[in-house]
């Protein structure tokens, strides 16, 4: 008899709380899209944009996952806030995997939504695809589209660069604890995805191990790991002047 697997959709509720902060502070982006996106013309803020996706899905997807192949992670941020739903009716069926495991599944098949070859019923091949990244993962271990880690080796090393520039004097005293205790400090990280981040990168926990540590998943680690990496690529300023 199959396990069931608790669901209590904290990631969820964190994700939508998120979503009101990025719904105030992304206007002038989404102006910006408005003026490059003719389906986006009308839209004034991201919920709007939401809206538009219920309205003329393919259309506006098509928009986002094409900004977000170009590295716009807020445009893909939007597709995942649509895809919520059916993230919660996926974990609600299954007995194995929880929603952290569906959330994880769906902003990686985001990432590498293959655009050109399906570019309509977007939603629905999104949400077979993060199913069958679930089950794949169940099955055989990841496959290789799915969020990796940066390796720990070579954290230190990327944040120098990010940071400080590949000049700069000192470098041998960058840290990765520095780096992330001192994006903590910033209000960067919050204090559970700082103590993640410090259990792969400055004691090397697998990712497995510092699932287990944690009392979350493998695939939550890699979602914490990578949205937090990219957050101090993208304040990289403000850790160099700190």
């Amino acid at each position: 008899m199959r396990a069931v697997v608790q669901q209590d959709y904290r990631v969820i509720a964190a994700l939508n709380a998120e979503w009101e902060e990025l719904v105030a502070r992304h206007r002038e982006d989404v102006r910006g899209w408005a003026a490059r996106h003719a389906v986006l013309a009308h839209c004034e803020d991201l919920d709007e944009v939401l809206v538009s996706i219920w309205s003329d899905a393919d259309a506006v997807l098509y928009a986002l996952l094409t900004r977000s192949g170009s590295g716009d992670h807020l445009a893909a941020r939007v597709v995942l806030q649509a895809m919520l739903g059916k993230v919660v009716v996926l974990a609600r069926r299954d007995t194995q995997a929880n929603e952290q495991d569906y959330v994880v599944a769906m902003w990686c098949r985001i990432a590498t939504y293959p655009l050109a070859d399906r570019p309509v019923r977007i939603a629905a091949n999104l949400a077979m695809d993060a199913l069958k990244t679930v089950h794949g993962e169940r099955v055989t271990g990841p496959p290789g589209v799915t969020m990796t880690l940066l390796p720990p080796e070579r954290l230190v090393d990327w944040l120098h660069h990010a940071a400080l520039g590949p000049q700069t004097s000192g470098a041998t005293t960058l840290t990765a604890t520095g780096v992330i205790e001192t994006a903590e400090q910033l209000g960067l990280l919050d204090i559970a995805t700082r103590d993640v981040l410090l259990s792969v990168y400055a004691e090397g926990l697998s990712g497995v191990a510092a699932a287990g540590r944690h009392r979350t998943t493998p695939g939550m680690v890699r979602y914490r790991c990578s949205r937090a990496v990219r957050r101090l690529a993208a304040h990289s300023a403000a850790l160099a002047a700190a």
